[in-house]
């Protein structure tokens, strides 16, 4: 079975059990907010050089935002669906360090993150917390620049075509103090991102650094 078709099991899988879950034992544990902050792409693989627009790979800044819900299971673990706007990207230098283009690609992401808490200090006001689950991302446009060029084209007209879909696994942690959240993930992709074949290897990686606001949270 390959990784593309066991991610997809287990992001329906984690969707469509959570409702039942928190239905069975925490009903009232029911949370939900909002999130955003930036995202810091470098894609990587054996091939993540070399390209026809520059040898070598920058980290490319872009943001990522979007709304979460929290699904009570105990006081210590939740199941968190997410539904996140992401930029990922690159930068491309030259032989001599120069920069010489930039990809931007936006994703819709869902991650279905499993969650561990820590609550601490009265009624769990601070509450550090740890998570780690598979995510997938469907394309939401794509585009290239060449440092030399008048501005953005589209990738296709570039000549990247990029897989309509992305699978990865999310991990991270953060603290919630009171309704506000501070988390720094790390969005390890396993797909190759070229639609082509053979594709060549090159794959998205991501750190995030977030924070958000929740309306409501697990007890």
């Amino acid at each position: 079975m390959t990784f593309h078709r066991t991610a997809f099991y287990a992001v329906a899988l984690c969707v469509s059990i959570a409702p039942g879950v928190a239905a069975q034992g925490a009903a009232k544990s029911i949370g939900f907010g909002v999130v955003g902050g930036a995202a810091f792409s470098k894609p990587a693989g054996e091939d993540a050089g070399g390209t026809d627009i520059g040898p070598f790979v920058n980290t490319y800044t872009a943001f990522a935002a979007g709304g979460f819900v929290r699904l009570g299971i105990s006081r210590l673990f939740t199941i968190q669906p997410e539904l996140l706007y992401i930029q990922k990207g690159a930068k491309f230098l030259d032989d001599a360090g120069a920069p010489a283009g930039r990809l931007k690609v936006g994703y819709v992401q869902i991650p279905v993150l499993v969650q561990v808490r820590i609550p601490t200090g009265p009624a769990g006001f601070v509450s550090p917390h740890v998570y780690a689950g598979p995510a997938v991302g469907f394309k939401a446009g794509c585009k290239l620049r060449e440092e030399t060029g008048t501005g953005y084209t589209s990738c296709e007209d570039g000549g990247q075509k990029l897989k309509g879909s992305d699978f990865s696994v999310v991990f991270g942690g953060g603290v919630d103090i009171g309704r506000a959240v501070i988390d720094v993930r790390y969005d390890y992709g396993f797909s190759k991102l070229e639609d082509i074949s053979p594709p060549s290897n090159v794959k998205n990686r991501t750190l995030y650094l977030l924070a958000g606001w929740r309306f409501g949270h697990p007890k």
